[in-house]
């Protein structure tokens, strides 16, 4: 006599998506060694740092702080709870040396400008890394191909970055593309706008997805010495018009003015950072605040 086994069903386990809560925060500090390390003792990540290094560079010279100069940053994070999820954004930033107040306010679209709405650096980055690592191989359009010996174009530059070194996006745009080739390795399309678009090579991890919106200076992945290579570097493209440029030398567009119609709602929002941060006192002291909003 058969008996009939019984079959086990098996429910697969209801995914729970938590729904974060968004709070600003002001971080304050005092420049003690360098500003990345000072950034750090403050609160700040170290992407949150280099943000402000690629938005301010061309106003302040951040080897040069002195000890005693001091920063505030507006932040935006999120929170499950009480509990931080990591994800953030910049808002403001003002940083105190003894001749000037430097500052940045972003416009709420992934923009910055100083006080007066004014842009503060070209539209796009030069260097796709925070630091400025030797290039090991140029923009050409007659090169030998260091792992096939043909001589052919080649559309970008090699920096030669150390792996897992962070990779920047060189503008604020959107990720029309992220996928594995054999001769690009993990590489990412990212197209700022109708006339400028750029490409990333050889990553070991992208950290980006297709149709994401990313901004300026943000990391979006790692290099590595994914596809066809002979060592870990970061291959980096500049496109206009659909035509790859030499990045170097390109001619980069100005940032713009914010327009006449978001000139006020620009304001407000200075207006409001301004009155975050603790600019009354000219103190700041090294902590964290959780902004009443």
């Amino acid at each position: 006599m058969n008996i009939p086994l019984r079959q086990k069903v098996i429910t697969k386990p209801k995914k729970t998506v938590l729904k974060g809560v968004w709070h600003d925060a002001v971080i304050t500090g005092t420049i003690d060694g360098s500003f990345l390390s000072s950034a750090k003792k403050a609160g700040l990540q170290y992407s949150d740092a280099t943000q402000i290094i690629n938005l301010l560079q061309n106003k302040v010279s951040f080897n040069h702080l002195k000890v005693g100069d001091k920063f505030e940053v507006v932040t935006n994070n999120k929170f499950i709870g009480s509990t931080p999820t990591g994800d953030n954004q910049i808002l403001a930033v003002r940083i105190y040396t003894k001749k000037d107040v430097i500052s940045a306010y972003s416009d709420g679209h992934g923009n910055f400008y100083d006080q007066h709405g004014e842009g503060l650096q070209p539209a796009l980055l030069r260097w796709p890394t925070a630091i400025h690592y030797r290039i090991t191989s140029p923009f050409s359009l007659a090169r030998v191909n260091p792992v096939s010996g043909i001589l052919e174009p080649h559309y970008g530059v090699d920096i030669g970055a150390p792996s897992g070194t962070h990779v920047l996006a060189t503008g604020t745009g959107v990720v029309t593309r992220v996928a594995y080739q054999k001769y690009a390795g993990n590489y990412i399309n990212i197209r700022y706008n109708k006339t400028y678009s750029a490409r990333f090579l050889h990553n070991s991890r992208i950290l980006v997805k297709k149709g994401q919106h990313v901004t300026r200076g943000q990391v979006i992945a790692l290099s590595g010495a994914t596809g066809e290579v002979t060592g870990p570097h970061v291959h980096y493209e500049l496109h206009i018009d659909g035509k790859p440029v030499n990045p170097m030398t390109a001619k980069i567009p100005l940032a713009t003015s914010v327009s006449p119609k978001e000139k006020q709602a620009f304001e407000e929002r200075v207006a409001q950072y301004n009155k975050m941060m603790s600019t009354e006192s000219g103190e700041p002291t090294s902590n964290i605040k959780l902004a009443n909003k």
